[in-house]
């Protein structure tokens, strides 16, 4: 959220002038909008490292206080994870189509796979073990080898399988199948209601209702809400925006 709200801020100093007749130049326009694009940009890559990190949070709540996992392991490890799913190389660089709200999907899948797999090597020990000489800095550094290894290898290969299968990657047909889908129940008014009512409900049950919906939220209509911004920056107002 805040990397929405901070992002919009520079998309309203841009296009917001356009509505009185004043335009920035093409040179000014560029410095005041990169901030928007390096921060709503890459929306997906925030979203995979800190539910990354709330989730393991979560599962060391059911590990042994000697045995516990590096939430900023599995934060670097969701990142380096969802950018091989994510985004194919490029020259001099790489694709960005979903570094942005285009991939939270796949962002969360990566975080719970990630979370998955630690927890599974963690509980198990499942770990290079190192001699007690060793000091114990080097020593954590080892035993997280193996989880990031074994992450890094599973990512690896389903991109390489579905790069074979399809000829857009894992990232598309996610995004075709699932999130898309998904994306377009947001412009409905009874989809609104529905969470509304849904989140009014848990509360009743004394459950966080926006909190346990927030994923779903996310998928539904942060992309939504990026496809308006984007008319914003396109056509100067939001009148005729798609959502």
């Amino acid at each position: 959220m805040p990397i929405i709200l901070f992002s919009s801020i520079f998309l309203l100093i841009a296009y917001v002038p356009n509505v009185f007749g004043f335009y920035w130049s093409k040179e000014i326009e560029a410095i005041i909008m990169k901030p928007y694009n390096y921060s709503m940009g890459i929306l997906a890559i925030a979203v995979a490292a800190t539910t990354t990190k709330h989730f393991t949070d979560t599962l060391n709540r059911e590990m042994p206080a000697n045995n516990q996992i590096n939430s900023i392991s599995t934060m670097i490890c969701a990142i380096c994870g969802f950018l091989i799913l994510s985004s194919d190389a490029l020259e001099g660089g790489f694709a960005s189509e979903f570094m942005g709200s285009k991939g939270l999907l796949t962002a969360f899948m990566t975080a719970f796979v990630v979370g998955g797999i630690y927890k599974f090597c963690i509980k198990r020990n499942i770990t290079i073990k190192m001699p007690e000489q060793v000091p114990p800095a080097v020593s954590q550094s080892f035993n997280l080898l193996l989880p990031i290894m074994i992450v890094l290898a599973v990512t690896g290969v389903l991109n390489f399988i579905f790069n074979n299968i399809t000829s857009d990657g894992i990232q598309v047909l996610i995004y075709n199948m699932i999130q898309a889908p998904l994306t377009s129940l947001g412009s409905s008014m009874g989809t609104i209601i529905v969470f509304v009512v849904v989140q009014q409900f848990l509360w009743v049950l004394g459950i966080h209702g926006p909190n346990t919906l927030n994923a779903l939220r996310s998928v539904i209509f942060t992309e939504q809400q990026n496809m308006n911004l984007a008319y914003v920056a396109a056509h100067g107002t939001a009148w005729g925006a798609p959502y």
